[in-house]
């Protein structure tokens, strides 16, 4: 028995259930109108609060993963709550939780240590665009765009936070990430540097 699709109302919204048959047995331009709402609720779904339009997909990513390990570290017994101070407490977890480029066993960066790296970086970025008041460049097309993302600063200066995590991790406390953040904000409020004439 061949069941039939129950008409949508052109004032309601479809129900997740009603667009996955659109999409499974309706066919021309049904079919396509449900793909067109399920991609709309997917985007809306998954594009995040703070994102705008032309906001690359790499720099809603990190504000999103600066987010989420913000709480995870909270979770864990480090005070993560965005200020430069709480940048020693991601100093803390390296000490802990890493030995000159090798995750300790069982630990938090034992698995999926690259995307934990970038969260950490993307924290460290927020914190301290946050304090300079800067803003987030990110290039979608960049193949490396997860380590490439940068913070811009009103007076010209750019930084690679993810990059510099990714030095702590592998080189240790040589590259302590409060020290890092300390030294970017006091960067970050000099003057802008004039063009060459």
């Amino acid at each position: 028995m061949r069941r039939t699709l129950r008409p949508i109302s052109r004032t309601s919204v479809p129900t997740a259930r009603q667009l996955g048959e659109l999409i499974a047995r309706g066919s021309g331009k049904r079919r396509t109108v449900a793909w067109a709402i399920a991609a709309a609720i997917a985007y809306a779904l998954f594009s995040g609060s703070n994102a705008t339009a032309s906001e690359p997909a790499i720099v809603v990513d990190a504000k999103k993963a600066a987010e989420a390990i913000a709480k995870t570290l909270t979770n864990s017994g480090y005070k993560a709550d965005f200020s430069i101070e709480s940048l020693q407490q991601v100093e803390r977890f390296f000490l802990e939780n890493s030995e000159r480029g090798k995750a300790k066993a069982g630990g938090p960066l034992s698995q999926q240590l690259g995307a934990r790296l970038f969260a950490i970086g993307s924290y460290v970025g927020e914190v301290i665009r946050r304090e300079c008041k800067g803003q987030w460049f990110g290039n979608d097309s960049d193949p490396r765009a997860e380590i490439n993302i940068a913070v811009d600063f009103p007076n010209s200066v750019r930084m690679w936070p993810v990059q510099r995590v990714m030095r702590r991790f592998t080189n240790g406390p040589e590259d302590n990430i409060y020290h890092y953040g300390v030294a970017a904000v006091e960067y970050c409020k000099r003057p802008a540097r004039k063009p060459a004439q």
